[in-house]
């Protein structure tokens, strides 16, 4: 699934979904920032986020930290295997700090 088709899905989660396996696919920084908008929508129930094995890189990093500190229920958000540079995983300590969010690098 490439960022199109995780835009769409971003755009429609249904409040009960608690997880979310994107793991290895062509997920890049709008992908990710579409489901940071979803994030901070604060529509949703989603307590796990797997985004391994993308392409999601500073930019898409820092949209989902930031959204992360408005979600009343995402717990854990798996990166391994992105491209991450030291402002991303800067980013990612700062919200792990914050709030109880367990982020996988």
């Amino acid at each position: 699934i490439a960022d199109a088709g995780l835009s769409s899905i971003a755009g429609a989660l249904a409040p009960s979904l608690q997880s979310l396996n994107f793991n290895f696919n062509c997920a890049s920084n709008q992908g990710a920032s579409a489901l940071a908008e979803a994030l901070r929508s604060g529509n949703n129930s989603l307590t796990c986020l797997f985004l391994s094995g993308n392409s999601i890189s500073s930019a898409g990093v820092q949209a989902l930290a930031e959204a992360s500190t408005k979600s009343k229920s995402l717990k854990q958000l798996y990166l391994r295997g992105n491209p991450l540079d030291a402002s991303a995983r800067a980013a990612l300590e700062a919200v792990a700090q914050q709030t109880s969010l367990l982020v996988f690098v």
